[in-house]
């Protein structure tokens, strides 16, 4: 992903580009927000002339590799900007000459959900993942047709989302040279669910995702995994999340999945499975950052996180929970495996 001084560079040429026969804004204050995978995101003040004065605007530069994929996500962010899902406004999409995609939003004031627990009483606490889980209630009873957001692909038949991520599972698990995960990824293809009720998902719902300022939430980002698939798979997120680096408890968990429940009126089915098919996607997101460090890559701020030695076992007892199959053993050793550079990503 780009340095501070890339993104700088990224977005005075974006500018430059956009400002032919006119002066020039100022692009200053560029940061880097640490986290994130696949996609970064720079923070950065935008200096203009406005009539005879100037004018400041907060707002974030979000670079990515995958030019569709980031089409999507902003085309997703601008038809949900009239409906009721807190989002940040957005502007340009564009690609760098140098080849990096990216896109301009509005910068939400506010700190993440994580960092906005961070000493809340236990009632303030509870009404904020309340609005996290009414927020997402939100998303998944938004009429995404009616919005325009079947081009996201939509399921075909009632096993087209489960099959649609398995695959895309075990292509992850088969770049990465681990079968670690098999045993339970064939169990999961005999014991798919179907789904009988398709809805807009964020795809990656979770604390660091969605933005409070003053108890309240304001905004939700990182629409990356946008899609059209069954809510539980983004509801069994954050409770997995949970369980795998500690929270919540699970009778708090329980009262909150229920909270959403009454919101979206109507019972969520498949959380069983969609709450293992979560710990396989967190240990799958753990053995990319260790098999890129390994590699010597530069490893995103934010992502020791996923280094940490206790989470892999926690998502393996969920695993052994929900399938009965043990799997703690082999993906420790895969994980060992892949800190020596043995297997190799693609091998």
């Amino acid at each position: 992903m780009l340095d501070v001084g890339q993104a700088h560079e990224v977005l005075a040429r974006h500018y430059a580009k956009r400002s032919v026969g006119r002066r020039q804004p100022t692009v200053s204050d560029v940061a880097e927000i640490p986290g994130g995978l696949s996609n970064g995101m720079y923070p950065f003040t935008l200096q203009r002339a406005d009539g005879a004065s100037e004018r400041r605007e907060s707002l974030v530069l979000r670079v990515g590799h995958d030019k569709p994929q980031l089409a999507r996500e902003f085309d997703a962010l601008r038809r949900l900007q009239p409906t009721s899902v807190p989002v940040p406004v957005v502007y340009d999409v564009d690609e760098d000459l140098h080849g990096w995609n990216f896109g301009i939003m509005e910068r939400v004031d506010g700190v993440n959900l994580w960092e906005a627990l961070d000493g809340l009483a236990h009632a303030e606490a509870t009404d904020l993942l309340k609005q996290f889980f009414g927020v997402l209630a939100e998303i998944h009873t938004s009429d995404w047709r009616r919005m325009g957001l079947d081009s996201l692909d939509v399921p075909d038949g009632v096993h087209g989302y489960v099959d649609r991520l398995l695959a895309g599972y075990r292509h992850e698990a088969g770049w990465l040279g681990t079968d670690a995960l098999d045993p339970v990824l064939d169990w999961m293809e005999a014991n798919r669910p179907p789904s009988d009720h398709y809805v807009l998902l964020h795809g990656d719902y979770h604390g660091g995702n969605v933005i409070a300022d003053g108890g309240a939430i304001v905004a939700v980002v990182d629409w990356e995994c946008v899609s059209i698939g069954d809510a539980a798979n983004d509801l069994c997120w954050m409770p997995l999340l949970w369980r795998a680096f500690g929270g919540a408890d699970d009778d708090q968990a329980g009262l909150l999945m229920q909270h959403y429940r009454e919101a979206v009126g109507r019972d969520v089915g498949n959380l069983e499975f969609y709450l293992a098919a979560r710990a396989v996607r967190l240990l799958l997101y753990m053995m990319m950052t260790t098999a890129h460090g390994a590699r010597g890559g530069p490893r995103r701020p934010g992502a020791e996180i996923m280094l940490l030695s206790e989470p892999p076992l926690r998502c393996a007892e969920v695993l052994q929970q929900k399938t009965g199959i043990d799997i703690s053993s082999a993906v420790a050793a895969a994980l060992d495996g892949m800190r020596e550079g043995d297997p190799s990503p693609g091998g």
